[in-house]
């Protein structure tokens, strides 16, 4: 019994270590990002490449920007830990935006990315997930999608509230 009790925890503690991705891996190919071309390339083949946006914003004047989000997480192994874990646990997160800029016909123009690395508790993990789920994100790229005639799926949009640091 008692060698069952210690497998099981060591089983828990290796899971809570391993590494999760979220949101769209197809942002740490940089093959893909040769592929596009100034002026030329439209909007359905930056959705062909690097799949849906995790966001959508139009500037004033015609110009949109789609966000394409990759996030690798790690749990803390504290977290594991009775009564410490409540506390002092939490995840590290690593993650990359790339942020598509399209001009008003809607061809690609140029690519900016991210990479930034954050510690989050639970407390904050928790009231990040509360507060993105009626993030306007999902409107946005839902609208985007039907405007281009292409797929929309919920589940793989990531709002930004759940990664953005608070300034």
């Amino acid at each position: 019994m008692k060698i069952q009790v210690i497998a099981i925890c060591a089983a828990v503690s290796l899971a809570g270590c391993a590494d999760v991705e979220m949101g769209n891996e197809a942002t740490n190919d940089f093959g893909r990002y040769t592929q596009l071309e100034k002026g030329v390339t439209p909007k359905r083949e930056v959705y062909s490449l690097f799949g849906q946006p995790s966001d959508v914003e139009y500037n004033q004047d015609g110009t949109s920007e789609w966000t394409i989000v990759s996030v690798q997480t790690r749990t803390a192994g504290v977290t594991f830990v009775p009564f410490v874990g409540l506390l002092a646990g939490g995840q590290r997160q690593n993650i990359r935006e790339a942020t598509f800029n399209f001009n008003p016909a809607g061809r690609y123009t140029s690519v900016e990315t991210n990479q930034h690395s954050v510690y989050q508790n639970q407390w904050e993990s928790l009231a990040r997930v509360g507060g993105s789920i009626s993030s306007p994100a999902f409107s946005r790229v839902e609208a985007e999608m039907n405007k281009l005639g292409l797929p929309y799926d919920k589940n793989t949009v990531f709002p930004p509230e759940l990664y953005n640091s608070p300034n």
